[in-house]
């Protein structure tokens, strides 16, 4: 214990370095875990929708979705979100909740979108596995919404 003692008082810069990197690894890894300001949980995203009409969008492959989606969500495939920007202006200042399968992907598209200027793009958390998981209800047909938008 005193030898590295020692080392820290003759080496204070490397010290000093070292210290300050741990600090900003932990502040980096402490950001990525309390990352939940960008997810949501479908009861979280439930309340949106009920509250503050958030917009569904449902990222999954088409015959995903026909299999079974989130009531009134629009299915936009995540490498499509950029060229369906210019429609879903109209959704900039509401709420987003972006859809995936497990909830990794829907991420990227939630980021994807915030970087266009979506105030409330949120990704949700664990996806459709954790949306079917909570009970939450799902319809099989294209929504109307869907077919209109785009």
């Amino acid at each position: 214990m005193n030898e590295i003692l020692n080392f820290f008082v003759s080496h204070w810069q490397l010290s000093i370095l070292f210290v300050g990197l741990l600090l900003v690894y932990m502040g980096f890894e402490f950001m990525q875990n309390t990352g939940s300001s960008n997810e949501v949980s479908p009861e979280q995203a439930v309340e949106m929708y009920n509250h503050q009409q958030a917009l569904f969008i449902d990222i999954r492959s088409i015959d995903d979705f026909n299999q079974g989606h989130i009531i009134g969500a629009m299915q936009i495939s995540l490498h499509e979100l950029d060229s369906k920007l210019k429609k879903l202006q109209k959704y900039m200042k509401k709420p987003v909740i972006v859809v995936c399968a497990r909830g990794k992907s829907s991420l990227q598209g939630a980021k994807q979108l915030s970087t266009h200027g979506f105030e409330q793009a949120v990704s949700l958390a664990g996806g459709m596995l954790a949306w079917q998981a909570a009970g939450l209800p799902l319809i099989t047909t294209t929504s109307a919404l869907n077919k209109s938008e785009f």
